[in-house]
């Protein structure tokens, strides 16, 4: 991170998230294009369903409680298991007819006539590389945590959203239209050519008990099926489903001298 002139050397494990209310606009601006492409994921956080809110009351209520009372002990995940898992994820297979996919899926938000020229009169600026490579990186994360050695098509299409919407710039036509970066997006998905390969099932295995063998203990199989979103670098991937299932993960104290906040 740089300040004025002074530039401070952030831990290989670190985590950037910056957070907007579309209801609130008081301090909070619109980042410039360039800055944006360089976060992982765009995700939408809608209100939570009535389970959802329920759940919430239940583990606010159980928090009061529990403050007059001793803390249980929870079990730590290390700095190391944290950078092996890591390795882990980038050793997950991607087929490359997959590969393929994925720069096919960037290239048409770029140039999106052979798809039809509506949908190319609605995209002004498309994805950068850097779309290509986080799709790929979260496509194998996402993988990982539901406890397959392989991606496949499914979880490329369920990214891409997260990873593309932030990263596509509309024209003045398809924002007259109510167009969306959203339904772009859909539109691109609907139109390039799909793929039934499952990268994987025959490919060689000889990563795969290494990336077995790095698994945190408490990512049960069960308990990778957690919606899949963050903003992070791949360190990032492992630790809020860590938090969420009790693990006090250690934090990193990156503040600057004379900086009381940060946002990105």
């Amino acid at each position: 991170i740089t300040v004025g002139s002074e530039t401070y050397l952030l831990p290989d494990i670190f985590l950037v998230m910056a957070t907007q209310n579309p209801l609130e606009q008081e301090g909070t601006y619109p980042l410039p294009e360039a800055q944006l492409d360089r976060f992982l994921m765009h995700v939408r956080v809608d209100y939570p369903s009535a389970e959802d809110e329920k759940t919430i009351l239940e583990l606010t209520r159980a928090e009061a409680r529990s403050k007059s009372q001793q803390q249980p002990t929870v079990a730590q995940i290390s700095q190391q298991s944290l950078l092996e898992a890591r390795d882990a994820v980038l050793d997950i297979h991607l087929d490359d007819s997959l590969e393929d996919y994925i720069i096919e899926i960037v290239l048409a938000t770029r140039d999106a006539s052979r798809y039809g020229e509506e949908l190319a009169g609605w995209i002004q600026h498309g994805a950068s590389p850097r779309a290509t490579m986080a799709l790929d990186r979260c496509a194998r994360a996402y993988a990982w945590l539901n406890d397959r050695d392989y991606v496949v098509p499914e979880d490329i299409q369920l990214l891409a959203p997260d990873v593309l919407r932030h990263r596509i710039i509309l024209s003045f036509a398809a924002e007259a239209e109510g167009m969306t970066a959203d339904s772009c997006i859909a539109a691109i998905l609907g139109r390039a050519r799909g793929t039934d390969a499952r990268g994987g099932r025959n490919a060689p295995r000889e990563h795969v008990q290494h990336m077995r063998s790095v698994r945190l203990p408490a990512l049960e199989a069960r308990e990778r099926g957690i919606g899949f979103h963050t903003d992070a670098c791949l360190g990032g991937f492992i630790m809020p489903w860590a938090q969420q299932l009790g693990y006090d993960v250690p934090q990193f104290d990156f503040r600057l001298p004379g900086v009381t906040s940060m946002s990105a």
